[in-house]
């Protein structure tokens, strides 16, 4: 089980601090955190898109009311598929910066100004949050798992990634659009750092906060998940993975079957 608040304990707001970055939110039966969530990032400046990956709680029409830019799956096909289909419209609407950011109201969107200031200091292309350095409310499971994952990925792509698995991450457009993603599940998050380590793109850590309160069921399955995650650095390993290349964008199997929604919408500052 994971624990998840009903609303997000939320930092105050500055309503420029995410002007220019698009935040895409992949959300599967995510009814009673979406709203709090997106209401945040929009009142930091933030545009944000949500990706319902299948829901049927009613995910899209509260992320709509809230503000948001809504993208829908008519079927469940998995996180990594919903980040494909968010980052094909955040590159489409010409944003600088991507960020993704989970539904479940585990990140503070105050956080995102920490990975921000950290890509400004270092010029890191990407910056990934870390919720280990204080890990408190992580079950002993999770945290060793996270661990070894970040270790593993950090040593085949040659990057120094303390908590790879965090779903809060910001993205130059450029690395995004580098990107040649075949993976569609929780896998994606290992893939695209793989592939990041694997076009020399500099990535850079920043500390990030985990909001933990009553436990809910966990979309992740874990020993299919597992089986992925080993298969795909594996491959890597082997080198039996295609080297991405980068002048085109970033490709979707996604995105010609997911159906937008009306919005308030913002223009790229």
């Amino acid at each position: 089980m994971e624990p998840v608040p009903p609303e997000v304990a939320l930092s105050p707001s500055d309503p420029k601090e995410l002007a220019g970055v698009c935040v895409v939110v992949p959300a599967y039966r995510e009814a009673g955190t979406i709203a709090s969530l997106v209401r945040a990032l929009r009142a930091r400046g933030a545009h944000t898109i949500v990706v319902d990956d299948g829901s049927d709680d009613g995910t899209s029409p509260i992320a709509r009311a809230a503000g948001a830019e809504v993208l829908r799956h008519a079927a469940n096909r998995g996180k990594g598929a919903a980040l494909r289909t968010g980052f094909e419209r955040g590159l489409a609407l010409g944003f600088p910066r991507l960020a993704t950011m989970d539904g479940d109201g585990q990140h503070d969107p105050a956080d995102l100004g920490a990975l921000l200031r950290a890509a400004r200091e270092s010029g890191a292309a990407v910056v990934v949050g870390n919720r280990l350095d204080d890990p408190r409310g992580m079950s002993l499971v999770r945290l060793v798992t996270n661990r070894i994952m970040s270790r593993l990925i950090s040593a085949i792509a040659g990057l120094d990634v303390a908590d790879s698995q965090c779903g809060l991450k910001l993205y130059e457009a450029a690395a995004v659009r580098a990107l040649r993603l075949r993976t569609s599940r929780f896998d994606t998050e290992s893939e695209i750092l793989l592939q990041v380590g694997r076009l020399g793109f500099p990535v850079a850590n920043a500390p990030v906060r985990c909001i933990y309160h009553q436990p809910r069921p966990s979309h992740i399955r874990a020993a299919a998940d597992t089986w992925r995650f080993l298969g795909l650095t594996t491959r890597f390993l082997l080198r039996r993975y295609p080297r991405p290349a980068s002048p085109e964008p970033v490709r979707s199997v996604t995105a010609p079957s997911a159906t937008t929604l009306p919005s308030t919408r913002h223009s790229p500052s």
